[in-house]
């Protein structure tokens, strides 16, 4: 089923709804259709065991990753050997310390943009983890921000402990500073069951797990079931395309007095996108779960039309990075050991 839902730049926008129950995956009529890859990976064991890992980020021969437990958040590993280059930035509260968790956001030149969740803190640095200083504290809470190429920040907002009703009811807040910022989006209500929800149902189900900028003020965003796509046109971010990437319908538990309010995704549904995604030689890819923790990689092209399903063979961690010749990066664990996973192909040969 397609239904129009806006028109915006003289384009129709268009959703495609998948309903439970179907053999529908991403953008083919049926599974006999689909474009299918096999890919295998070499590895290279880590000279140190990496905890929950929270992102990636690949920078010519060094691999930066954001993990959850340790003592120090960040580790630099080289990508040819897997020897620990060093750590940084130590758990705590001191005048050099950070909460955590992080999120950490590599721009086009290398440097870092730090989210230290709790402290709603904004740090910049070098690759190397140099010169560490704050730049913005953000007005509210959000589960994690996204950086464009020239600093403006990207909040994927959690609507609770915001006044303003503006603020509460779109989706995104975009900072060139603490001061100067835009607030615009609606969450996407693609499913049967969230039409009625309330907005605080659709922020905790649609968070974003992913964010790629495009060229021509475009940008990617997604989330777990969607993916949608924005252009800054006359200096308005507006939308321009939203698909749903798999079925999905969740249920919604308003807060009581004793818990605070819920979202769970229905029995049978798959499990959706958990890690970010990436922008190479014209297409968007991303990790993809349909049951358990067996991942794919998924491929759209710019008008969310499916291209192809890249099937792993290695369980890793849901995020990944490419090399410059476009092979996957990714971390995970065997027999107690932590290895640097590395695709045999680039993704554009296959």
């Amino acid at each position: 089923m397609v239904t129009v839902i806006q028109k915006s730049l003289g384009q129709i926008i268009i959703v495609v709804l998948l309903f439970a129950g179907t053999a529908i995956i991403p953008g083919c009529k049926s599974r006999n259709t689909i474009v299918e890859y096999d890919i295998t990976f070499d590895s290279i064991r880590i000279d140190s065991v990496v905890g929950l890992l929270l992102d990636l980020n690949l920078n010519g021969d060094t691999i930066l990753v954001n993990q959850f437990y340790g003592d120090e958040f960040l580790t630099w590993i080289s990508l040819s050997d897997g020897k620990v280059i060093k750590s940084s930035i130590k758990r705590g509260d001191g005048p050099n310390d950070m909460i955590g968790p992080l999120k950490v956001n590599m721009l086009s030149d290398g440097q870092l943009r730090i989210y230290d969740r709790q402290g709603f803190n904004v740090y910049s640095s070098d690759f190397e983890g140099n010169n560490v200083g704050k730049i913005m504290q953000l007005p509210f809470s959000t589960s994690t921000i996204f950086c464009f190429n020239d600093g403006k920040i990207l909040a994927s907002k959690i609507p609770f402990g915001i006044d303003d009703e503006k603020e509460k009811t779109t989706r995104f807040t975009i900072f060139t500073d603490s001061v100067d910022k835009v607030s615009f989006g609606e969450y996407p209500r693609l499913s049967k069951s969230e039409q009625d929800y309330p907005v605080e149902a659709l922020a905790q189900f649609h968070q974003t797990n992913g964010f790629c900028e495009l060229p021509d003020s475009r940008f990617v965003v997604l989330s777990s079931h969607v993916l949608s796509m924005y252009v800054l046109d006359n200096g308005k971010y507006q939308l321009l395309y939203e698909k749903s990437i798999a079925p999905y319908d969740y249920t919604y538990s308003p807060s009581t007095s004793n818990q605070s309010a819920s979202v769970k995704l229905r029995d049978g549904y798959p499990k959706g996108a958990k890690g970010g995604i990436i922008y190479h030689c014209g297409l968007l890819y991303f990790p993809f779960y349909e049951n358990g923790d067996e991942m794919t990689i998924l491929c759209y092209d710019l008008n969310f039309n499916f291209i192809k399903k890249i099937n792993v063979a290695t369980k890793f961690h849901k995020s990944i990075c490419l090399t410059s010749e476009g092979k996957v990066v990714a971390i995970g664990e065997e027999a107690e050991a932590s290895y640097i996973f590395i695709s045999k192909t680039p993704l554009d040969k296959l």
